[in-house]
């Protein structure tokens, strides 16, 4: 044991090493290391191994207990962030409080020769960016527009059934109008016609 625990001091005090390690055998039989030797003695020179360090030599011989404490203790730490954290929550539906058609009015006949035929909203709030308008006529979409005005190409004379729908970017319905009829009037072609320029219709001499 002894031995032993020379060779450790010896080890540890690296100054020591440099200047001289000698190794000798004391009266009771023992070898012993030393940098002065008795001069009643033979000392031998001695030469120590090198040194090995091992950086976190300890970690690697973690219990399983140890690790498992470890990594509990992470899995509650990431628990904490994660609570503290903003929740995502779903994009907030911004709605209309009012939709209604103020152009064609309700019943309203309109003379329209050419078909044409112009659509006029009111909302509250104003019409946002982003958000569209959805036309239908007789109960089928018509046409998609981004304001409060939207135009009917073409119409025949008869009667027609009008409303919208205001939709967000994500097709969400954010409220409608009631439905309207409205009419549609042309003049008759034969009112319309007009009789080509005759110069022999009548004589200018009368």
């Amino acid at each position: 044991m002894r031995k032993f625990l020379l060779i450790a001091v010896l080890l540890s005090t690296h100054t020591t090493l440099s200047a001289g390690i000698f190794s000798w055998t004391d009266a009771s039989g023992n070898i012993v290391y030393g940098d002065s030797p008795p001069d009643t003695v033979v000392a031998t020179s001695f030469e120590p191994p090198k040194l090995t360090i091992l950086e976190n030599f300890a970690n690697r011989y973690e219990t399983t207990n140890q690790i498992s404490r470890r990594s509990s203790s992470r899995s509650t730490d990431n628990k904490t962030n994660n609570a503290n954290r903003p929740v995502n929550r779903k994009e907030a539906i911004h709605r209309y409080k009012s939709v209604s058609i103020i152009a064609p009015k309700a019943d309203q006949s309109i003379r329209a020769n050419d078909g044409d035929v112009s659509v006029m909203l009111s909302t509250s709030p104003k019409l946002r960016k982003g958000d569209s308008v959805t036309v239908y006529l007789n109960g089928e979409e018509h046409s998609t527009v981004e304001s409060r005005v939207a135009n009917l190409s073409n119409l025949d004379r008869g009667e027609y059934q009008l409303s919208v729908e205001i939709r967000n970017a994500s097709g969400q319905l954010l409220n409608k109008s009631e439905e309207i009829n409205f009419n549609v009037v042309k003049n008759s072609v034969l009112t319309n016609k007009t009789k080509p320029y005759n110069p022999y219709e009548t004589d200018p001499n009368q």
